[in-house]
């Protein structure tokens, strides 16, 4: 890791891994000139009477957002090192800087705590601007036009050290519309007056109007009017003169009169009888012509009979007896997270702490959590972040075990010698004999997949690393290959190449050594191990975390989604142009995932073409990478012309992928407006045009190192 101000401010605030730190450390002691800043960094940040920096300055230093910029890792790489020239030449903004730092790490180190009731109160807020009935503290809409409160106190307004709550002006009150209200009232009321008086004027008040019977049944006019009675139907006026003809043809006299007519139904369906009977009888007509159909067409009538009979049969009860008392391990981990493939509601559930697990399901380790489980014989196993496997019965001839789709995994047998544990990756099944107690396998699997292949057409290459971290173990894989022991320090790689002899290893991987979960994975993880809920699909709270207001829960909760299957919010961030810094680190797990089988891939071309409709085809392209024969047939010119493409997600693939080829970057940034990506997408087509956009075979020689370091420096 390079010493610059923004490493050395993370090493003094604590933000740095552990070997990092103390490679830091080492270079701050080792130079006279970073020891030196160290302490007049810390010193400056002592100083009380220290002046800011002017906000009328001229040049970058001065500038808020510039200092902002530099600590969120967004400033652009040519204005990094003017900016920290700055710095170094001025003790204000060295202060400035350092103290920035300091607090954005003490704010963001920690969750944001937040009173009960004033979440309350927030939740109230868009009910009150709907038109609710109540206000923030409670009162009601007629206590705040009196301007009265009965939900405080009585000696709160006289306490004079008490905090007073805040009175609504009286231009905020209900009262100016409640009187807007009376001249609108009195408007309505004239208007009704009127209207009445009109249809006073025109008779529709005298017996034999809708309103007149209207009126009748209410009790006012003459009861006994023959227009009273059958003058039901008030909103047809047109049929009310004839009031002899139309009650019966009238819709508001049909309920009255369904009573009588009921007879009448019955006589119809008394009918309908033989109507079906003849619709039937043309039916066994037509099957002695085809003497063979009505023959089969009749059996699976008394077919159902005989069903009960086999119902009860031994044979299905002791299958489904069977399977259930039939636990092969146990979940024993309590704040570690475990998730389970629930077939019957096809979602991820989480697994309880001391939950007994079954053979044949699906098991995920989510990254950043270490759950441990027991197999078989008290066989002790810990999946690292990002694994899967599925736990396998044992039987007479073969012991219990696992089958491991990906991921990493420590096995620890039992305080005894010669304990077997059935492993399965891919196409290859062997079993683990562990020599005694104190033996450790380490165990990686991770599936190869070759770039420029189909992943749904060409799965990937399955490759398993078995390390013995200490003891010995025995492999041994069918009758035909042979047995192989791997001691402590060794390591046995198969892939689909014959069995070989194990190799030295002078230095484990870091997952096996030591803890390589950051700083700020670790304070996510606690926020996902609270939100995951037992009776609950894994997948809706983590939706609901991909949205969070922090980097580092977003990050986590997406790759999380992406273990499970759902790439949308992780596609999502490919067109959203406030995620850059995020985009190098989302493609990876895009890619990754692609190698883990065609199912996964496919979801993967799913959520390209939820998200971009039209572009899906060539995003899902560029996803598998590219080899030198794809190069050399075209593609590299592909690639470049999605430099110039309007949709940003095809500009953000094409300069990764230019970039993984060549290693330089050429100053493109696919976020910057089209007259910026001028001079960039120029000097990318020079070098198409000399054939320039090829990987670097290995071993280039000094000349190529050299080559490689100048053009590392144009970039």
């Amino acid at each position: 890791m390079r010493l610059t101000i923004r490493t050395m401010l993370a090493y003094m605030d604590g933000l740095l891994e552990q070997e990092d730190a103390e490679d830091i450390g080492k270079k701050i002691d080792q130079s006279e000139y970073a020891t030196n800043l160290l302490h007049r960094t810390r010193d400056v940040m002592r100083r009380l009477r220290l002046a800011a920096p002017s906000l009328t300055g001229r040049g970058q230093a001065p500038d808020a957002n510039t200092v902002a910029e530099y600590l969120d890792n967004t400033l652009h790489d040519q204005q990094v090192a003017d900016f920290e020239k700055v710095c170094l030449d001025s003790d204000i903004h060295l202060a400035e800087v350092a103290s920035c730092h300091q607090i954005l790490t003490l704010v963001l180190g920690e969750p944001a705590e937040i009173d009960p009731d004033s979440r309350q109160r927030m939740y109230q807020v868009p009910e009150l601007a709907a038109g609710g009935q109540q206000d923030v503290g409670g009162d009601s809409v007629g206590d705040r036009t009196t301007g009265q409160r009965p939900s405080l106190p009585p000696t709160e307004p006289d306490s004079p050290k008490s905090r007073r709550r805040p009175t609504v002006p009286e231009y905020l009150r209900e009262s100016p519309k409640r009187r807007r209200f009376l001249p609108v009232a009195a408007a309505v009321v004239l208007a009704a007056c009127f209207a009445v008086m009109v249809l006073i004027a025109l008779g529709q008040f005298e017996p034999g109007t809708p309103l007149g019977n209207l009126l009748a049944r209410a009790g006012f006019g003459n009861a006994g009017d023959e227009g009273a009675g059958p003058a039901a139907p008030d909103t047809l006026p047109p049929e009310s003169p004839p009031t002899d003809a139309a009650p019966p043809d009238q819709p508001a006299e049909q309920p009255g009169l369904d009573l009588p007519p009921e007879p009448e139904p019955p006589q119809e369906r008394t009918d309908s009888p033989p109507e079906p009977q003849p619709e039937l009888e043309p039916e066994p007509e037509l099957a002695p012509d085809d003497e063979p159909e009505p023959t089969p067409v009749l059996e699976p009538g008394p077919q159902p009979e005989p069903e009960p009979a086999h119902e009860p049969e031994p044979e299905p009860e002791s299958k489904d007896t069977s399977s259930p008392p039939q636990p092969v391990g146990r979940f024993m981990s309590e704040k570690q997270v475990l998730l389970r493939f629930d077939s019957q509601s096809a979602s991820w559930r989480r697994v309880p702490a001391k939950g007994i697990l079954f053979p044949h399901g699906r098991l995920i380790a989510l990254p950043t959590y270490r759950p441990e489980i027991t197999v078989g014989a008290g066989i002790n196993v810990q999946l690292l972040d990002g694994t899967q496997i599925e736990l396998l019965p044992g039987d007479q001839q073969n012991p219990a075990g696992l089958k491991v789709d990906y991921g990493r995994l420590f096995i620890v047998p039992p305080a005894e010698d010669g304990t077997r544990l059935r492993l399965v990756f891919d196409d290859r099944t062997g079993v683990v004999t562990f020599g005694d107690a104190e033996s450790i396998l380490a165990l990686e699997v991770t599936p190869v997949r070759f770039p420029g292949t189909n992943p749904e057409t060409e799965p990937a290459v399955v490759v398993a690393d078995l390390y013995a971290k200490t003891g010995h173990v025995v492999w041994e894989e069918g009758a035909e290959e042979k047995t192989v022991r791997i001691v402590a320090q060794t390591c046995l790689v198969l892939d689909y190449r014959p069995t070989r002899d194990p190799v030295a290893v002078e230095e484990f991987p870091k997952w096996i050594t030591s803890e390589v979960v950051g700083v700020l994975d670790r304070r996510a993880s606690g926020t996902l191990e609270q939100s995951l809920q037992l009776d609950r699909s894994a997948g809706l709270g983590l939706m609901e975390l991909a949205d969070h207001r922090k980097r580092e829960i977003r990050w986590l909760a997406t790759r999380c989604l992406g273990y499970i299957g759902n790439f949308d919010p992780m596609v999502a961030v490919l067109d959203d142009s406030s995620r850059k810094l995020d985009w190098p680190d989302y493609i990876e797990k895009l890619q990754a995932a692609l190698a883990r089988g065609p199912q996964v891939a496919a979801r993967v071309r799913q959520a390209l073409e939820k998200q971009h409709v039209q572009e899906a085809t060539e995003l899902y392209r560029m996803l598998w990478g590219y080899s030198q024969q794809d190069l050399e047939d075209g593609q590299d010119a592909t690639l470049v012309g999605y430099l110039e493409s309007e949709t940003l997600a095809l500009r953000v693939l094409s300069c990764w992928n230019l970039k993984q080829i060549t290693g330089l970057g050429l100053y493109y940034r696919p976020e910057e407006p089209a007259a910026k990506r001028k001079t960039p997408v120029r000097n990318w087509n020079e070098r198409l045009k000399a054939g320039q956009i090829r990987f670097k075979p290995p071993g280039e020689g000094r000349e190529g190192r050299e080559k490689g370091e100048r053009e590392k420096g144009e970039n």
